[in-house]
């Protein structure tokens, strides 16, 4: 969990000076998708047998490739 934290803040620290000050929305995508992934690596740590992203993708479209047969 302690290097997970330090990786997060130094990607913060390297990236966030690079953004001009107009890019709100860039900033705003940065953050949300820093936290999105320091979250998932959080996630990963305490429940390790949590399915990935690809289950979670073939669950929602297996219905759908059913159809399509």
């Amino acid at each position: 969990m302690f290097w997970v934290i330090v990786v997060t803040i130094l990607v913060i620290l390297y990236e966030w000076p690079k953004m001009d000050k107009e890019q709100k929305k860039e900033k705003w995508a940065f953050a949300g998708l820093t936290m999105a992934g320091f979250l998932l690596a959080v996630m990963l740590i305490y429940f390790p047998d949590t399915p990935g992203p690809n289950q979670l993708v073939g669950e929602i479209f297996r219905p759908l490739g059913k159809l399509m047969e």
